[in-house]
């Protein structure tokens, strides 16, 4: 049992070379999202790998020669299966014949069309909230008709004419599923945004917002992007793959979703970073502060104070500024050497006040070189006419997880190590006049897929002096963190609470970390696990009515496991609490 896919690291060099991103490189990028272990097969390693039964292989929108579809027709009679994204010159082995191309509008960040599951035919995504929702595509179609194929969802083209989107085919001993476009770039650009310049919002500079190729008049509740990573979920899960899970352990339990919240200062003072970071360590919440320079160059709050939040447990971190211009890697530098003159360390995880942004990937380089970590500054609600309007929740950017970034093809598309970390509910609001429908909807999906969700609220918001509340009123800021905790624990959810650093840092240590199926025969199945995440990770199995664990060891200690729908499907999960190599063994 094993997950490959097809690559040659010569077609990335040559595009790249041409001047264009390898939209396919980004499969990486959908296997750490998964949370598994894949490894790269070249053309001559297809036929000599023997690919069978537990076996899955991946194909990028590219043309295979006659030995490769040879080979791939072997893998899949033998037991294989195979997902192909607009795979040319192999439709045979799909059930399938190509009748055509549909070429994305508006070059690499325009909607091709909307992308609607029939869930009939993938009975596992049954039950998921707005699984028949349209997704929207961001790449060329290709036009399909089925050959002995089923059709599993279509797509809606601009002009209402709807064609297959992906079919399924049962062939020889393997299943065969064919998505009609590149999902590699479709989940790339709707993450990454497209490249921005020019100024916005009466700034000399661009805006993280401004990227957004989501459609502004999309229902953004829905994180299509995480959907369509689903519906490959459910393939692999088919095929009993395990998988990391895309929540850190909560004291050795495994959480239902995770908040984290922060917010910045913007250079308001140190009196009221101080008084927010004592209220949020008299409700016992965790809380992250980003720090911006004054109008004299200066951060607004002194050594000392600084040390006193972070013995409350909280984080701090920079909150460059660039409003007035000077987006460049030396504007980032100077910014942050001055953080760390002050301060005496890196920050990990930043924001950008007014959520700056100049080109496409360079603001994630900018702060890489530096040795930051992460950004959250990936937010993408747009209210036309307010760059700063409250209680906007959504995944504009197609995700509610954390994602490594990924440079431009002058840089050879490379992973950065550095992870962008979504703003998914800014300035939660609750006034007295107000129904708390919003915050409850939001519990009751982030707990159903296990998201992460981050609250943004800014300090002096936190402290309640620049709400506008009538005098007296409850802080409709800190109600609503009140109301969505309280809610959630009434539904009996187990929430992790933490910082974007933290966060930050496991999602690191996640990428690193890895987990694979060895060969075993009988009731008891072998895994070896990598753990790098001094938090631990959370280990999960596929569920199916024929299991019947008996029990779980770790290093030949049995450990405490738990079945748990996620996603809408059922999982077997456990916790690997400790970094290092651990031999894992599932009796049953």
């Amino acid at each position: 049992m094993a997950v490959y896919y097809h690559y040659d690291d010569a077609q990335r060099q040559n595009i790249n070379r041409a001047g264009r991103n390898f939209w396919y490189l980004y499969i990486n990028e959908i296997f750490d999202r998964l949370g598994v272990s894949a490894r790269a097969l070249h053309g001559s390693e297809v036929a000599s790998t023997g690919l069978g039964p537990g076996d899955t292989l991946f194909l990028g929108a590219y043309a295979l020669s006659g030995a490769e579809v040879d080979a791939l027709d072997s893998a899949v009679q033998n037991g294989c299966t195979l997902v192909a994204f607009a795979t040319c010159g192999c439709e045979k082995l799909f059930g399938v014949e190509r009748c055509g191309e549909i070429p994305q509008p508006v070059g690499d960040f325009g909607v091709s069309g909307y992308f609607r599951l029939r869930k009939s035919l993938i009975p596992e995504l049954l039950s998921i909230p707005d699984g028949d929702a349209p997704f929207p595509v961001f790449a060329d179609l290709t036009r399909l008709k089925p050959c002995g194929a089923e059709t599993a969802a279509e797509i809606t083209l601009p002009g209402g004419e709807s064609v297959p989107g992906m079919t399924v085919y049962k062939t020889g001993k393997g299943m065969a599923y064919y998505i009609a476009f590149d999902l590699t770039k479709t989940l790339w650009t709707s993450s990454a945004g497209k490249p921005v310049s020019g100024g916005s919002a009466g700034l000399p500079v661009s805006r993280v917002p401004d990227s957004r190729i989501t459609p502004l008049d999309y229902d953004t509740s829905v994180a299509f992007s995480d959907y369509y990573v689903y519906i490959l979920q459910s393939i692999l899960a088919g095929n009993g793959e395990p998988m990391i899970h895309r929540l850190p352990p909560c004291d050795g339990t495994v959480p239902d979703y995770l908040i984290y919240i922060g917010g910045d200062d913007d250079a308001t003072s140190g009196e009221m970073n101080l008084e927010a970071s004592e209220i949020m360590s008299e409700k016992n919440l965790p809380y992250h502060m980003n720090l911006m320079q004054d109008g004299s160059g200066e951060f607004v709050i002194t050594r000392e104070q600084y040390e006193l939040i972070k013995s409350r447990g909280h984080e701090l971190a920079l909150h460059y500024n660039f409003t007035g211009g000077g987006f460049t890697q030396e504007g980032f530098k100077t910014q942050a050497e001055k953080y760390v003159a002050t301060f005496g360390e890196l920050p990990v995880c930043c924001v950008g006040h007014c959520l700056t942004q100049e080109g496409w990937a360079e603001r994630c380089r900018y702060q890489e070189a530096l040795g930051i970590l992460g950004d959250n500054s990936k937010y993408g609600e747009v209210e036309p006419g307010n760059i700063n309007a409250f209680n906007m929740h959504g995944y504009a950017f197609g995700t509610a997880y954390p994602f490594f970034a990924r440079d431009d093809w002058e840089h050879d598309n490379r992973r950065m190590k550095f992870v962008e970390m979504p703003v998914s509910y800014y300035e939660p609001r609750l006034y007295e006049h107000d129904t708390a429908e919003k915050l409850h909807l939001c519990a009751d999906r982030c707990a159903y897929f296990g998201r992460t969700l981050n609250l943004f609220i800014h300090p002096h918001y936190v402290t309640g002096r620049f709400n506008t509340t009538p005098p007296g009123a409850p802080n409709p800021a800190l109600r609503a963190v009140d109301e969505i905790l309280a809610y959630s624990k009434d539904k009996g959810y187990n929430v992790m609470l933490c910082g974007p650093d933290r966060l930050c840092k496991w999602w690191h240590g996640r990428a690193d970390s890895a987990v694979r199926a060895l060969p075993s025969a009988g009731p008891v199945k072998q895994y070896r696990v990598k753990c790098a995440c001094e938090d631990g990770i959370v280990i999960k199995l596929p569920y199916s009515e024929n299991m019947h664990i008996k029990s779980i060891t770790v290093n030949g200690a049995e450990t405490g496991f738990t079945v748990k729908l996620i996603d809408g499907r059922p999982w077997v999960l456990f916790v690997i609490d400790k970094t290092g190599e651990h031999e894992v063994e599932v009796n049953g």
